[in-house]
């Protein structure tokens, strides 16, 4: 009897130390265990990410009613085999990243499951990180001024940003109209940005009239640390791109004409005034206004039956001419004509036709002996004479 029990407790020892850890591991409540990898560690956008997950199952008894979730993949409760006892289940998921995203990357996976022999209800999670390498670069162009003339200077100020998280080895620039093709500008540093100096400039042409439009474009290159980039977002090869415009509206000048008045110094106007007497006429009769240094022409015409009887210029007989012309006129002036009846001549106030009476004496003298009649002869001949000198007087005096 000693020997049999001897030999049952051998047997016992033997078989457990025959049977797998694992088992002895279920003695407490089991936990599935999930990991999540990726084979990236770094990528860019556009770049496809391969993802392994795998479930461990340490319990006695199988693992039912499994279920994954990783909302980043697109699995939302998904149902998975029954896992058996000590056993394990694995799958592996693609995801590609966003063209517009940038940094890490960080999505969860969870499993859940029910314990057969203790029916209860076990989970785990998991997380997995990938950083997002996203270069970009961002250029702006300004021109001062916005409008202009043919001949004049456009001064463009050209700046460019470095906006991703990829530090750029160079940068380059291209612009034709200025004469810039793939110029380097330098490395430039994630978040840091630069302005193009000296400002490049541009004189504007006959044929810019209209708008003038000019673009700028910029390579911002950078080092690629993973085989699984692809040419996304504007990038090509191992550098990304941007570009930007200014315009400018050109204008023909304005024509301006100037009208420039010259007065000389000295120059003066005179004023001529004509008048006349009754019985004919005088040119440009009134005042007529005459420029420093000019001359003016009067002709007088007498009417029918009268003829010139005297022209007074400035107050002085000039005679009884049809014309008078003042030359080279420095000063004011005035010209009258005086008209007279044809054949009639006024002598003292007393005509040729009638009879001459000199101190009440008649043409018809009674003869009263020599002596007297001379006498009154040299009477007549003194009254004569005075009336001569008053005639003339008589006509000078009129104006």
């Amino acid at each position: 009897m000693k020997k049999l029990l001897i030999i049952g407790l051998m047997v016992a020892v033997v078989v457990m130390f025959s049977l797998p850890t694992a088992v002895f591991a279920t003695s407490g409540p089991a936990e599935p265990v999930i990991t999540k990898t990726a084979d990236l560690s770094e990528a860019y956008p556009g770049d496809t990410i391969t993802y392994t997950i795998r479930i461990d199952w340490a319990g006695f008894y199988p693992l039912t009613n499994v279920k994954l979730t990783d909302t980043m993949l697109g699995l939302s409760e998904v149902a998975l085999p029954n896992i058996s006892a000590g056993g394990f289940w694995t799958n592996q998921y693609t995801y590609i990243v966003p063209n517009d995203y940038a940094g890490n990357l960080v999505n969860e996976a969870t499993v859940t499951g029910t314990r057969s022999a203790e029916p209860h209800e076990v989970s785990d999670s998991v997380t997995a990180e990938v950083f997002i390498k996203a270069p970009a670069i961002n250029v702006t162009k300004t021109a001062d001024p916005t409008a202009a003339n043919p001949g004049n200077t456009i001064s463009y100020t050209i700046t460019v940003e470095n906006t991703g998280n990829v530090d750029f080895n160079d940068v380059t620039l291209t612009d034709l109209m200025l004469g810039l093709v793939d110029q380097s500008v330098g490395p430039l540093a994630q978040g840091a940005s630069m302005t193009l100096d000296p400002k490049p400039t541009y004189v504007v042409k006959t044929e810019d009239i209209g708008e003038l439009t000019n673009t700028v474009s910029v390579k911002g290159f950078y080092c690629i640390n993973t085989l699984a980039f692809k040419v996304v977002n504007g990038s090509n090869g191992n550098y990304v791109t941007d570009e930007d415009s200014a315009k400018v509206v050109v204008t023909a000048p304005t024509t301006t004409t100037t009208t420039t008045v010259v007065t000389v110094a000295g120059i003066m106007d005179y004023n001529i005034t004509a008048s006349r007497g009754s019985g004919g006429s005088i040119t440009d009769e009134g005042v007529t206004t005459v420029a420093e240094g000019a001359s003016k022409t009067y002709m007088m015409d007498p009417d029918d039956g009268y003829e010139i009887s005297d022209v007074m210029v400035d107050g002085v007989s000039v005679g009884a001419v049809e014309s008078f012309a003042f030359t080279n006129v420095k000063a004011d002036h005035t010209i009258y004509v005086d008209f007279g009846i044809i054949g009639q001549t006024e002598v003292a106030g007393i005509t040729e036709e009638a009879a001459v009476e000199v101190l009440g004496v008649s043409e018809e003298l009674p003869y009263t002996g020599m002596d007297t009649a001379f006498l009154l002869l040299g009477f007549a001949a003194l009254a004569l004479g005075a009336s001569l000198l008053t005639y003339k007087l008589v006509r000078r005096s009129k104006v």
